[in-house]
Parts: structure tokens; sequence; C-alpha cells
């Protein structure tokens, strides 16, 4: 079953927009300011670096698990932590966080093509997780 990420980036917004807004009302922000904060980290910033679906996802933990006073280095300590672990799952799952290399990893003719790629192994795999991660989390205070 295609997760919302996925469902999003079908419509047309990139790789960081699709993993963020999927989880935006968990994080309390509003479509407009998600889609706006994650527009520029498609393709890895452009250029080729950092897979965006990372960012977007680092964002969503950012969002709902950040610290708020920078005293608070325990909470702060606790989203690197998930952020780290998402990263780590991600490389060992495709080799590298790297759009670019991901990129020559599926060679395909179209942008398209390359979108549906991206979607189906990129986008599928980190907004399922970080909402997992996010659930984990929320069991976690609950206790």
């Amino acid at each position: 079953m295609e997760n919302q990420a996925a469902k999003l980036h079908a419509e047309g917004y990139n790789c960081a927009q699709s993993v963020l807004l999927s989880l935006r009302e968990e994080c309390g922000v509003s479509k407009e300011f998600a889609s706006r904060m994650a527009c520029c980290f498609s393709a890895g910033m452009r250029c080729g670096e950092l897979c965006g679906t990372l960012v977007g996802g680092g964002m969503a933990i950012g969002l709902c698990l950040g610290n708020e006073d920078a005293a608070d280095i325990a909470t702060r300590d606790r989203a690197y932590r998930l952020i780290e672990q998402l990263g780590a799952e991600f490389k060992e799952r495709f080799g590298t966080l790297r759009c670019e290399e991901l990129l020559k990893q599926n060679p395909v003719e179209t942008h398209e093509e390359q979108r549906a790629v991206c979607r189906r192994l990129y986008v599928d795999f980190v907004g399922r997780r970080v909402r997992e991660i996010l659930d984990e989390a929320k069991r976690d205070n609950h206790r």
C-alpha cells in the first residue's frame, strides 16, 4: 500500500516536501509552512548532496521531537539520535545518503521515470520509517 508521502510525491511535490507534508499534522504545522520550508531541499539541495527525503524526515523529527530551549540538551540529543538512526538505516538499505549517487544506482531516461524510482524507493521508505519513529516516540512518552 502506498503511503501518504508517496501519494504527495505523485501529486508533484518534491521528495523533501512529500515526507514533511505527510507528517505535518503530527508536527503541528500548516500545509503551506511545510511546503515552503522543504521547497529547496529536493535533489540534494539542488546539487546532488544529502537525499531530500532525509532532509524532510529530519525536519519532521526536529519539529515533533526537537528542543525549544537551548539548555534542553537531553531533548536535542534524543532528536539527534533519531535522525542518526534514520540515516544509518537508509545508508544500510541503499548504500549512500547522497542523491547523486542514489540516482546513478537506478539510471532511467526521463525525469518522470526518475521521480517514480525515487517515490518507490526513497520517499516511500523514509515516509514510512519517520512515521514509525514518531509513533514509537509518542508511545515512549506515554509510559
